[in-house]
């Protein structure tokens, strides 16, 4: 073979595996056929292209370090031998560092043959931190456009996404003239976002009742550093909204499925986590931050954080609910301490109430009626309330004092013969009545509410709202006359009728006998 043509298919060979070993991407191919392309002339530069994932929301910033140069015969057309050769500064490092088999003579590129992709990603990532802590002395322009022809390793950092050092060619490529010209430096990033999942006794949003205990849990996925990395932090930090209580009752676990399921490992406080006081921004109000140990925690592919909540007499019964936020901080660059993104999570708590009026068979209004509410059809173990004034009450929490378990209608105004009681959870409950208005029948048996919210959105199945409302009708009882009226006569009057009535028909009777 002429000295020409095995330069050119040496140069072909050791950058096609060179390619395999570092991405497994676009394969420099000396003499294919592509698209006409202006001949390499004397300092020819070419145009790096970064592509993004469709979820970076940020505006990353993206540096290129030259890491091969490319040893081309402009007079002659073709690649020298050697085709490509490290930066010194590079070859140098490798050679410290373990990878003393590709670099060659006059730091040639070589021995590449045995390659693998995940060999090049670990090796990039080394490289990337090398440069970052100034082991490899190459610097970066700022311009990606028109760059020297070389081997690129292309760094991102301040996205949403944790970024892998990626390479990027502007390297000769023959067109269908059979002319060399720079091939494309487009370059696709490969990212990681992390990702966050907080869910309410497994589900976005629940309805409970005030006094109870939420369980909530968060997962969230283990970014994939590299080993050398410096910046790995991974930090989660929670706030209560109103009408929730933390119970200080936190659980851990590390897990390896997809499935989110806690039948992982329990993990260790101040081991493979910590609790701490701020999260990565400096700020320090929330009901609690845990910062993961990386080193500990990276063979899982999920964190998952359990803990509950009590549901306070504070919370606010509208759609909205009772939000719990949380964030999710992690080191979006690996190699600055510095750089952290957070994905934040507000999954909502919502409680119910129902709303009574009570009215006599006319539908009009009724004071003086008092209830007790119960889960159970007998009454047994009725709820504490919070009265909060004029027939207006709320579900006691586990810290409420002054409580009472008897429910009195609105005596007056707007609020006559109402009664409003908040923070009910779903399900059913009881209203048993324990006196009624003056003059009316106590009822006979106790009103069942029904609480019932398919659509999870706070609005009751029967409303428009989170409130359920009914009617309790109350009827007239039996009244005695009052003293000295006309209906006192009429039953002495009956009565001496009825006296006299068995005298005569004793004596009848006695007088028939003696006969």
């Amino acid at each position: 073979m002429p000295y020409g043509e095995r330069k050119e298919e040496m140069g072909k060979n050791r950058f096609a595996v060179f390619l395999t070993m570092v991405m497994a991407a676009l394969v420099l191919v000396f003499g294919s056929t592509l698209p006409a392309k202006a001949a390499i002339v004397q300092n020819s530069k070419g145009d790096i292209v970064v592509d993004y994932p469709d979820n970076e929301t940020n505006q990353p910033t993206a540096k290129a370090y030259k890491l091969i140069d490319v040893n081309f015969d402009y007079t002659a057309q073709q690649p020298k031998d050697p085709a490509y050769v490290w930066d010194s500064s590079v070859a140098t490092w490798l050679s410290a560092n373990g990878y003393n088999k590709y670099v060659g003579n006059n730091n040639a590129v070589v021995d590449f043959e045995d390659g693998k992709a995940t060999d090049a990603d670990k090796l990039y990532r080394e490289v990337a931190a090398a440069i970052k802590d100034g082991s490899i002395a190459v610097t970066a322009e700022d311009a990606l456009t028109q760059r020297a022809m070389g081997v690129y390793l292309v760094i991102v950092s301040g996205g949403v996404n944790t970024y892998k050092p990626m390479v990027s060619q502007l390297v000769p490529e023959k067109g269908d003239s059979g002319e060399y010209g720079i091939s494309s430096g487009k370059v696709t990033m490969k990212a990681e976002k992390p990702t966050v999942d907080k869910t309410v006794d497994k589900a976005e949003v629940v309805g409970v009742q005030v006094g109870d205990d939420v369980p909530f849990e968060i997962v969230v996925s283990i970014p994939d550093y590299p080993e050398n990395a410096v910046a790995t932090k991974l930090v989660i930090a929670d706030k209560m909204g109103t009408g929730l209580k933390f119970n200080n009752d936190i659980s851990v676990y590390g897990e390896m499925n997809s499935d989110k399921v806690a039948d992982g490992a329990k993990l260790t406080l101040n081991n493979e986590y910590k609790i701490v006081q701020q999260d990565l921004g400096g700020h320090s109000d929330y009901d609690f931050v845990i910062e993961l140990n990386w080193s500990k925690v990276k063979n899982y592919t999920h964190v998952l954080v359990r803990y509950t909540a009590e549901l306070t007499s504070d919370a606010v019964l509208t759609p909205t609910g009772n939000p719990n936020e949380v964030k999710y901080q992690y080191s979006n660059d690996p190699y600055d301490t510095n750089s952290f993104e957070e994905i934040p999570d507000k999954p909502s708590v919502r409680t119910y109430g129902a709303k009574v009026k009570k009215v006599n068979g006319q539908g009009a209004a009724l004071a003086g009626a008092e209830f007790i509410l119960s889960r159970n059809q007998d009454g047994s173990d009725p709820l504490s309330f919070v009265n909060n004034g004029d027939g207006k009450y709320v579900v006691a929490d586990s810290d409420d004092r002054n409580t009472s378990t008897q429910l009195a209608v609105g005596a007056s105004g707007d609020q006559l013969g109402k009664l409003e009681v908040g923070g009910l959870g779903k399900g059913e409950y009881w209203l048993k009545e324990t006196k009624a208005p003056d003059g009316y029948n106590l009822l006979s048996s106790p009103v069942k509410i029904t609480i019932a919210d398919d659509d999870n959105d706070g609005i009751v199945n029967s409303g428009s709202d989170g409130w359920v409302a009914l009617d309790v009708v109350n009827k007239k009882g039996f009244q005695l006359p009052t003293t000295g009226g006309s209906g006192t006569a009429m039953f002495a009057a009956v009565g001496i009728v009825l006296v006299g009535g068995g005298a005569a028909l004793y004596l009848n009777m006695k007088k028939r006998s003696g006969n």
